[in-house]
């Protein structure tokens, strides 16, 4: 039996003085895919900041969206 892991980055960012930590619901395949303490832009809904989405990984979303995955 084969094992998968993945790896589910977390990621904290601060809105208007308040601090937001929060899992990215898409893992990774490889832990080497995630630098500890590296700087990402993040994009969040300015209605509801806890809401976001790394830059560059939108495609994770539109994989759920459209694949359900």
């Amino acid at each position: 039996m084969n094992k998968v892991y993945a790896y589910y980055p977390i990621y904290q960012y601060e809105v208007n003085s308040i601090t937001y930590q929060s899992e990215f619901p898409f893992g990774e395949g490889s832990s080497s895919a995630i630098h500890i303490g590296e700087k990402v832009i993040i994009q969040y809904d300015k209605k509801n900041p806890e809401n976001f989405i790394v830059s560059g990984k939108e495609n994770a979303w539109l994989g759920q969206a459209i694949f359900g995955c």
